[in-house]
């Protein structure tokens, strides 16, 4: 993975990777990890247990609990700050923050997979359950659907928790998906011809 979005999707001519189902892995990031945390947290929290959170927060910083005086805060913040951004573009003064004392207190980057992504999924042509279970044998791949698409930026950052999840990650089941993609492919273009 790689920060700069850009670079990514300029790579896009020279590497090309393949995301298996529902792979956990491919959407891995320190980031999504904390996302995927926070999510979580704010689901199984009560509305008093996060406005305890909030109010902590506030006094942790010093900051007003009533909404109004706060909105004033953040305005008087905010024109502090481009009163300071305007003398350090104009050269009047000198602009200093504060180095971070760990680098856990460093926000997370967003991290960006290189080149075309090609997102596999398998769909059971019949039973629902077949998908729950790994693939083990490139046999299996007869009972399912193998649809392509490209995802978007936002679905390659979120991680989405799935029985599958580390089962569709094996590479042997990587390597059959792929073998069987290709073979349909190659099927689906020669009966084109054909027509």
């Amino acid at each position: 993975k790689i920060v700069d979005p850009a670079l990514a999707t300029e790579m896009s001519r020279y590497v090309f990777n393949v995301i298996h189902n529902k792979d956990m892995v491919p959407r891995l990031s320190h980031k999504s990890m904390e996302d995927l945390r926070e999510e979580v947290a704010a689901a199984a929290e009560t509305p008093s247990q996060r406005l305890a959170r909030l109010q902590a927060v506030l006094q942790h910083y010093n900051l007003p609990q009533e909404p109004s005086e706060l909105q004033d805060a953040f305005r008087r913040g905010q024109q502090a700050q481009a009163r300071l951004s305007s003398m350090a573009s104009n050269g009047d003064g000198n602009q200093f923050e504060d180095a971070v004392e760990d680098v856990a207190e460093l926000p997370s980057l967003p991290m960006s997979n290189p080149g075309w992504q090609l997102y596999l999924q398998r769909r059971a042509l019949s039973w629902r359950n077949h998908e729950l279970k790994p693939i083990l044998r490139k046999g299996t791949l007869r009972h399912f659907l193998i649809a392509a698409s490209t995802p978007s930026e936002s679905s390659t950052r979120q991680v989405r928790p799935s029985v599958t999840m580390w089962s569709d990650h094996f590479p042997q089941a990587y390597v059959y998906v792929c073998e069987v993609f290709a073979e349909r492919l190659k099927e689906q273009t020669r009966s084109d011809t054909l027509n």
